[in-house]
């Protein structure tokens, strides 16, 4: 099984870098992890009442590697 990193970025900026990673048997596992990931994000900040989920510059990278 394969790692794979979760790092949220705004623009160039690393807002939260994932050190540990996860294992997943394939891409797609990966891929629906960052789904969910990503999707509660948004419903924290919007309950939060911060306007940053707004912008297309944040998101969710998913990396097999650390870097």
């Amino acid at each position: 099984m394969a790692r794979y990193y979760f790092h949220i970025r705004h623009g160039v900026t690393t807002i939260a870098e994932d050190l540990e990673g996860l294992a997943f048997a394939t891409p797609e596992m990966a891929v629906e992890e960052a789904t969910k990931a990503a999707r509660e994000l948004v419903v924290e900040m919007i309950l939060a009442g911060n306007p940053g989920w707004k912008t297309k510059s944040l998101r969710l990278e998913v990396r097999t590697a650390q870097s």
